[in-house]
């Protein structure tokens, strides 16, 4: 009649993450797709989310930001200044959050 069920929300909700990122393809991280994304953001209302950063089609950073366009700009202006990675290697996947959804409480 009774139960004890420990649920844990940020493991839910990151593993819902990580699944739905895993069905999207990956971008090049260039200024044009950087502006396509703020587009996106715009029509979508929000812009906070969680993305990944791929070196050679290998996650190497996972990162969350309360402006996805805008931190992955960051990215991009730092990796453009690095030896030996051609922009070309460095590719990358975002997933916008609902409104409802603090990307700095859920996602570890």
């Amino acid at each position: 009649m009774f139960a004890y069920f420990r649920f844990s929300l940020p493991r839910a909700v990151t593993e819902q993450l990580v699944e739905r990122l895993g069905h999207l393809k990956t971008s090049p991280l260039t200024a044009a797709a950087l502006k396509k994304l703020k587009s996106f953001q715009a029509k979508s209302g929000t812009t906070p989310g969680v993305y990944v950063i791929y070196l050679d089609q290998c996650a190497v950073y996972a990162g969350k930001a309360e402006d996805v366009a805008e931190r992955l700009a960051q990215h991009l202006w730092k990796l453009s200044g690095r030896r030996g990675i051609d922009p070309e290697q460095i590719k990358v996947k975002a997933l916008l959050l609902d409104e409802n959804w603090s990307t700095s409480t859920y996602f570890c």
